[in-house]
């Protein structure tokens, strides 16, 4: 065979068995809830519903967690005192001053491995009073990107330091001001009573009625088809009347079936407003997604609330107009929440479907 022959050859084998790289994504994320300046050492029942890790005491840590400390040393003030700053101990029988400190810095490792976002909390106190100030950031793991960065200083009276996070993080502790850098424990899980909460995460204009492999990874409700609820939620639409626009079709706009096999076009409806129930009774918080899209373009527009579904109180609302082509919107929720969806232009107000995790 001549060279001239055998090189492209070659070159294409080469090709062939050469390993294709694909570059590797985190799914690690933190959004910062709060600051608690007012619960001190009382950290049972309020945080720690899944479990803990207590300076210089001891630790339960969630199935779903792996915790670790880096280059910290410990140290206790008191080892038992009536002091309401001082955080109870796991047994919730004494009250312990203690920490994890360094004189710069030192680092967390926190990997929630189940793919669901938790909350998690740190307790600083500057126990003697020696005018600490410290960074607390959230790093992603594994590409060591900056996800939050919170300031702490003035926390004689202890602080509790609270995210929503999900993923493989570590959290950096570094000293700014006063002896050296403190953390006195870390909670996972919020209140043994589920609060309910909601925080907007983002509306899609373009991903339309396919929805498969974008939304619904934990389950599902669709008007008029068919509906797989996950085992830590309960759903229930209120209110409303259904009505099927068209079935068996092509156009986009219209949602997958649940099997993926065709569309429909279909909606829960009122002519003034309506409720969607929905109960995340795990503890966790998890993003759930409406679909909605103004069919037969009667210029609809609509106000969509969600409400504590014990309080009523409003944690969140947002307007949906123009929405033709269809829109999609997606909040982080936890607790059991009523969405109430409002008519404010066209012929009704419109829902087409629920979707549990992105």
């Amino acid at each position: 065979m001549k060279l001239a022959r055998v090189l492209p050859f070659l070159a294409a084998l080469v090709a062939l068995w050469t390993p294709v790289r694909v570059a590797a994504q985190s799914g690690s994320a933190a959004t910062f809830l709060r600051s608690d300046t007012s619960t001190a050492g009382n950290w049972h029942g309020a945080y720690g519903a899944d479990g803990y890790a207590v300076a210089e005491d001891s630790q339960n840590l969630p199935g779903y967690a792996v915790f670790s400390l880096q280059n910290q040393q410990d140290y206790t003030w008191q080892a038992s005192t009536a002091d309401s700053r001082a955080l109870q101990t796991g047994s919730g029988l004494g009250r312990i001053a203690a920490a994890w400190y360094n004189s710069s810095s030192f680092t967390l490792n926190v990997n929630l491995a189940d793919g669901n976002t938790h909350q998690v909390a740190l307790y600083a106190i500057d126990w003697d009073n020696q005018g600490r100030s410290e960074t607390v950031q959230i790093l992603d793991a594994t590409t060591a990107a900056v996800l939050d960065t919170e300031a702490l200083s003035n926390f004689a009276n202890g602080t509790y330091l609270v995210w929503n996070i999900t993923g493989n993080v570590t959290i950096a502790v570094t000293q700014n001001g006063g002896a050296n850098a403190v953390l006195s424990g870390i909670f996972f899980g919020g209140s043994s009573t589920i609060t309910a909460a909601a925080h907007f995460v983002n509306s899609d204009l373009t991903t339309q009625g396919n929805w498969h492999g974008t939304y619904g990874a934990d389950g599902y409700s669709l008007a008029n088809n068919t509906q797989s609820i996950p085992a830590y939620a309960s759903f229930a639409p209120q209110n409303q009347s259904n009505y099927t626009w068209a079935s068996s079709l092509t156009d986009p706009r219209a949602l997958q079936t649940g099997n993926g096999l065709g569309r429909i076009a279909a909606t829960w409806y009122a002519s003034s407003d309506f409720d969607l129930d929905v109960n995340l009774t795990d503890g966790n918080t998890h993003q759930i997604s409406l679909y909605a899209v103004d069919w037969d373009a009667l210029g609809r527009s609509e106000v969509i609330q969600v409400l504590d579904a014990a309080t009523g109180a409003v944690l969140d609302t947002e307007n949906l107009s123009a929405f033709a082509n269809g829109e999609y919107l997606a909040w982080n929720i936890s607790g059991h929440v009523k969405i109430n969806v409002i008519q404010t232009a066209g012929a009704n107000a419109v829902v087409s479907g629920v979707f549990f995790a992105p």
